[in-house]
């Protein structure tokens, strides 16, 4: 073999190792890669998991968040309206005791203060709550403690003062308020409709009956009106204790 043939298979020889170590650089370039992807794709499951995990657990918190602050709800709508029934039934024994033992009382002419805790109950929690105070108190006085013989027009009667007192008086405490609520209750319902009852009950003629009563009407009216401005100036501190309307 001539000097030349002998370059030509060296020369061969080192073109080979050259290609196969190419071939083997671009393998481990490929297998490098699909490695590079895998780890890309668990990493990218990883974090979606994490994601996912993450936000089922806002889901939980929130959901647990929610049912505590429903229950702070309810265990504050429960507690304001156990307020609220001791203070009305607080109420009713007021009435009964100022309706029945710390009034001027006659057949005819009634003069007293039983009227303040049906406004409170009126200013406090409503129309409602005003005339029930009102129809309770009226009732189970007249059971407990009678003066006279019982008659129903008069509870009803009663129900309506409160139930009156509740639509002027429960939103807003503002004077002309406060003059129309007793001037209709007074005029309306006492003068008017207390006459007519107090004539049936006891046989008297209503339009003599009726001039006998004005003057109590007068001064009742001056009385409820001057004590309801009063109150509305305490209620407020009152209204917190006692849980009714913000």
């Amino acid at each position: 073999m001539t000097k030349r043939g002998r370059i030509d298979i060296i020369h061969l020889a080192i073109m080979g190792e050259v290609g196969r170590s190419a071939l083997s650089a671009a393998g481990w370039e490929v297998a490098c890669g699909r490695r590079a992807k895998a780890r890309g794709a668990v990493s990218a499951s990883v974090a979606t998991k994490e994601e996912s995990f993450r936000g089922e657990l806002v889901i939980v918190i929130k959901a647990f968040a929610g049912k505590v602050f429903n229950m702070e709800a309810n265990t504050r709508k429960s507690d304001n309206k156990t307020r609220m029934l001791v203070t009305l039934s607080i109420l009713i024994a007021m009435e009964i005791v100022l309706s029945r033992f710390l009034s001027v009382s006659a057949w005819n002419t009634k003069i007293g203060f039983s009227f303040v805790p049906v406004v409170v109950a009126a200013m406090l929690y409503g129309p409602l709550a005003g005339g029930i105070v009102a129809a309770l108190g009226d009732f189970i006085g007249a059971i407990l403690f009678p003066i006279g013989a019982y008659f129903p027009g008069f509870t009803l009667t009663a129900f309506l003062s409160g139930l009156i007192f509740g639509l002027f008086l429960y939103r807003s405490q503002a004077v002309h308020r406060v003059v129309a609520a007793v001037l209709i209750n007074q005029f309306v319902l006492s003068l008017f409709v207390n006459t007519l009852w107090i004539s049936i009950l006891y046989g008297s003629p209503y339009g003599p009956l009726l001039l006998t009563r004005i003057t109590q009407t007068l001064i009742l009216s001056a009385v409820q009106i001057l004590s309801i401005i009063a109150i509305t100036r305490a209620l407020p501190r009152f209204r917190e204790s006692a849980g009714g309307m913000a």
